[in-house]
């Protein structure tokens, strides 16, 4: 085991930034994943909403 400040643990240090940075985008892709999963389902118009809204003119057009 190597303590911080040794000669052994200074020259992996490199490594092991690069180890930890590489696990925490994994750890925070897979919690994007998670979140996404787990949202509320968006409101849904219905076909009769949707008709209403396109007569009355009230949907913006892109």
């Amino acid at each position: 085991m190597a303590y911080v400040g040794t000669p052994e643990f200074e020259s992996r240090r490199p490594a092991l930034k690069a180890a930890f940075e590489k696990s925490r985008q994994d750890l925070e892709a897979r919690l994007a994943l998670i979140e996404a999963e787990t949202e509320p389902p968006a409101d849904v118009m219905s076909p009769e909403e949707l008709a209403s809204r396109l007569v009355m003119d009230r949907i913006p057009r892109e």
